[in-house]
């Protein structure tokens, strides 16, 4: 495959002469400096692909570069970058989770539980939907029930191909464990896409202990209504855990009791020196009484972004444990020193978390 020239345009932001090398995702077999109308070209040194170039201070340049040949591999199709988000599995109704843009792959079918949250004392019924907004073809897969252990749940699972634009109703029976603790618990309707992505929603499940058979739901919507003398607890609970928390240090947990989870950085500040490296942890606590998914994303001013890493992780926390995750900031000696802040924000199952802004400095 022979792939045409393209134009590259730089600068050099400071006052000495500098030594640019240029690179493409393909080995470059030749390069030029050239005005922006590509009238006139000097060739440039290229060695192993690399295009070298001289730039004066605060001086625009604009390079001719010209690939090599290059054969793509014919036995798999080629992906020009990542197809399914670092941390998995994907909530299906991110927007509650302020994250901006759909995940990756910009979910073309979908797996929604309504209600979102309830309140049981046995066996209740959770209605699951999967729909398709394909419209070119039909979208074979799998709809996955899951319980916390000891739970039961009738079916636990069901093939499906959907047609363009299609979708399908599965109503299921859970029961808890006749064993179980009254606590809050959570039950998930996952998927997987063609990407290998998996996308799940949850539904918050307050169980009040062994009794009789009879279950509370928050939005009803086209399945029923619920009862309206008991349907304002479990509306009150889920409007209240949907708010953003911020975790204040020595007390995390929020007064009305209602989090899932408590957030807290392990740091007051963070300080790097010039050309070192260090950690910024973040604790995790689950207060509920089954296991908690999320992601945390590492948030900081633009100007770190290049020193910070992961940007955002993937975190699974047992009932009633901790857990602590790591970022890290690597600060090269080229780094301009400085005074920035960090904070950390966890999203789980709907809800958002917000851990306490703290100083991060590169010193000199």
């Amino acid at each position: 495959m022979r792939v045409g020239a393209m134009i590259f345009l730089g600068c050099a932001p400071v006052s000495r002469r500098i030594r640019e090398r240029e690179r493409s995702w393909w080995p470059l077999r030749a390069g030029a400096t050239t005005d922006v109308l590509e009238e006139v070209r000097r060739p440039l040194p290229c060695a192993d692909g690399v295009v070298h170039l001289d730039v004066e201070g605060y001086c625009i340049a604009t390079t001719w570069l010209h690939p090599g040949d290059v054969e793509p591999p014919t036995d798999a199709p080629l992906d020009i970058g990542p197809r399914t988000e670092p941390a998995q599995p994907v909530f299906s109704d991110y927007w509650r989770h302020n994250r901006g843009a759909a995940p990756l792959g910009y979910q073309p079918v979908t797996v929604q539980i309504v209600p979102t949250a309830l309140a049981a004392d046995g066996p209740f019924r959770m209605p699951v939907l999967v729909a398709s907004e394909r419209t070119d073809a039909a979208v074979p897969g799998r709809l996955e029930i899951t319980a916390p252990p000891g739970w039961t749940v009738d079916p636990p699972g069901r093939m499906f191909r959907l047609a363009p634009g299609a979708h399908l109703e599965q109503d299921v029976t859970v029961t808890p464990d006749p064993h179980a603790a009254p606590g809050r618990y959570f039950v998930a309707a996952g998927i997987t896409d063609e990407a290998g992505q998996v996308h799940e929603d949850v539904v918050m499940v307050d169980f009040a202990g062994p009794g009789p058979t009879k279950h509370v739901q928050e939005h009803a919507g086209d399945f029923g209504t619920a009862d309206p003398a008991t349907a304002a607890p479990a509306l009150a609970i889920e409007t209240a855990t949907r708010k953003a928390r911020i975790a204040r240090r020595g007390a995390p947990a929020t007064a009305d009791g209602s989090d899932i989870l408590t957030v807290e950085l392990t740091a007051d500040a963070l300080r790097v020196p010039r050309g070192a490296r260090r950690h910024l942890g973040v604790r995790l606590r689950n207060e509920a009484a089954s296991e908690v998914r999320g992601q945390a994303q590492l948030l900081s001013p633009y100007e770190t972004w290049p020193i910070t890493a992961p940007w955002t992780q993937g975190f699974a926390v047992p009932p009633g444990s901790s857990a602590e995750l790591a970022f890290v900031v690597d600060a090269p000696s080229w780094f301009r020193p400085g005074t920035y802040w960090a904070l950390v924000k966890v999203t789980s199952f709907g809800r958002r978390f917000y851990s306490e802004a703290i100083p991060l400095e590169v010193l000199p």
